[in-house]
């Protein structure tokens, strides 16, 4: 995603100084585990492809995801997470798992990619397809934890998108607070080269912050 091409005012007159630049990209680098009251979430390691695949394996999953709409092989989750891996070590991306906190068991993943020159993300996330795990509040438990600790190292910006018909992951963006800006659907192309639209979501990460401590959020 290219954030200053957004039709959003904010992400288009972001200026940042280069001390918060480097001290948000030192957060992303050093960032290791966040806790929840059910969930306990950490960075992915290597070891967890098979759970990445798990989780993002199934049609109703995969389908979301452009890059892989032809399904999500072991090889895709292997790919995935070198690939955010590879991000978190320059800054650009980061991608944590949650378990269960009592059972341990893998539930979802929640990750974001960065623009670290306006402090800038893009957030997604997703969880096991299993009626023990879907609609139990658990992705916007673990999003909302995730972008807390973004804002602790100084996040500014918040951008999430949704597919107009996919109701699952637009009730976990109401559920979080962040509005739609109206009138504007984005073009996503996917692998075959066909155009799929997105609903755009933005907000202040400050003043989402702001509102999750006072909790509004």
């Amino acid at each position: 995603m290219n954030f200053r091409e957004l039709p959003v005012p904010a992400l288009q007159a972001a200026k940042v100084d280069h001390h918060s630049v480097e001290r948000f990209i030192g957060g992303i680098k050093n960032f290791k585990v966040l806790e929840t009251p059910r969930l306990i979430m950490r960075v992915l390691a290597l070891s967890d492809t098979p759970s990445v695949h798990e989780i993002l394996g199934p049609p109703e999953v995969h389908k979301w995801n452009y890059l892989f709409r032809s399904g999500f092989s072991l090889e895709d989750a292997h790919e995935f997470v070198q690939a955010y891996l590879s991000g978190q070590a320059q800054g650009i991306a980061l991608c944590l798992l949650f378990t269960d906190k009592i059972k341990r068991s893998v539930l979802g993943e929640v990750h974001a990619v960065f623009d670290p020159g306006i402090l800038a993300a893009d957030i997604g996330y997703s969880t096991l397809a299993d009626e023990n795990v879907r609609g139990k509040g658990y992705a916007t438990e673990a999003t909302r934890a995730f972008l807390q600790g973004l804002c602790q190292i100084g996040l500014q910006h918040i951008c999430l998108t949704a597919a107009p018909e996919n109701i699952a992951s637009q009730h976990v963006i109401s559920k979080l607070g962040v509005p739609q800006v109206e009138d504007v659907s984005l073009q996503v192309k996917d692998v075959d080269g066909c155009m799929h639209a997105r609903n755009l979501y933005y907000m202040g990460a400050q003043e989402w912050c702001a509102g999750a401590q006072a909790g509004l959020k």
